[in-house]
């Protein structure tokens, strides 16, 4: 049973981790998106109102302290999630994902695990070692990463066509470009 068990389980934990890998650079795109269009705000508030020093200074303290926020909840925590000390995955969760993804395999999957699960509940080792066994005969050719996609293309696209028009309004706008350097050398 351990090896059928144990064969499983590390496929899972792969699609786990490769989860938390896709979550991790959606979290730095995203940090990416959302910290030039705070910036990008915050340039065109300065070209309109000509803050004093302190508040610009006050400024660029407050965006990097929520760029760091940002960056850690989004990027950071996912990365660390697939540290053995930090990894506190529900099976039961990833082994209904890729069950979703192969029907044939769904129910017999979900079951074996719940069982493992519940082994305080007097289920028999043969019974478990039978079920892990089944699933192992009918998932042994399947790739359980193949079931982790990053359909995110056309999204990164769009967004990198609005981050360069946002970066060519700040270079050759001059008022734009005149606040973007009151900004960066905020002193």
């Amino acid at each position: 049973m351990n090896d059928f068990y144990q064969n499983i389980l590390n496929r899972l934990r792969r699609v786990n981790k490769k989860r938390n890998l896709i979550d991790a650079f959606n979290g730095f795109l995203k940090f990416i998106i959302v910290i030039t269009l705070v910036f990008f705000i915050v340039v065109l508030i300065e070209s309109i109102f000509f803050f004093e020093s302190t508040l610009r200074t006050i400024f660029v303290f407050l965006l990097i302290a929520a760029a760091s926020i940002f960056f850690l909840t989004k990027v950071i925590f996912p990365l660390l999630k697939n540290i053995n000390a930090f990894s506190n995955f529900d099976l039961n969760e990833i082994a209904n994902f890729v069950g979703s993804k192969y029907p044939d395999i769904k129910d017999d999957l979900l079951n074996a695990v719940q069982l493992i699960n519940y082994k305080q509940h007097n289920y028999s080792n043969d019974l478990i070692q039978a079920a892990f066994q089944k699933v192992y005969q009918k998932t042994e050719n399947l790739d359980f990463t193949g079931t982790v996609k990053f359909n995110k293309w056309s999204d990164v696209r769009i967004s990198s066509s609005a981050l360069a028009a946002v970066f060519i309004m700040l270079f050759f706008l001059p008022f734009l470009n005149n606040a973007f350097e009151r900004i960066v050398n905020y002193d």
